[in-house]
């Protein structure tokens, strides 16, 4: 799985998460149609490394904030927390994570 580019050894970390994702996909209904997505995990763990590689190379948006502030607090229950502490920590992102989370509670409402 290529979903953060292997231009240098941080993306190809960040790759290194995903590379058996497909082994814990789930299916969901939208609208009466069934979309393969990851489990919700693998997903939180996805939303936090897009914005963290962006972080790294340059800067990410509020938006990108808000969605994973969301997607946390809809999928609170089904996210394997120990999994994603573990994965921050793979790859040197946990105070980012942490700080991210600060300010959505501070100036966001979460």
């Amino acid at each position: 799985m290529n979903q953060f580019g292997f231009d240098d050894d941080n993306r190809a970390m960040l790759n290194d998460w995903f590379k058996d994702v497909y082994d814990s996909k789930e299916t969901i209904d939208v609208n009466g149609v069934s979309v393969k997505t990851l489990e919700p995990a693998d997903h939180m763990l996805f939303l936090v490394f897009h914005a963290f590689k962006h972080f790294i190379f340059g800067s990410f948006g509020v938006r990108l904030m808000i969605d994973i502030l969301l997607y946390a607090e809809t999928y609170y229950d089904r996210i394997d927390w120990h999994y994603i502490t573990e994965g921050l920590e793979g790859v040197g992102a946990t105070s980012f994570y942490a700080d991210l989370v600060d300010l959505g509670n501070k100036y966001l409402g979460f």
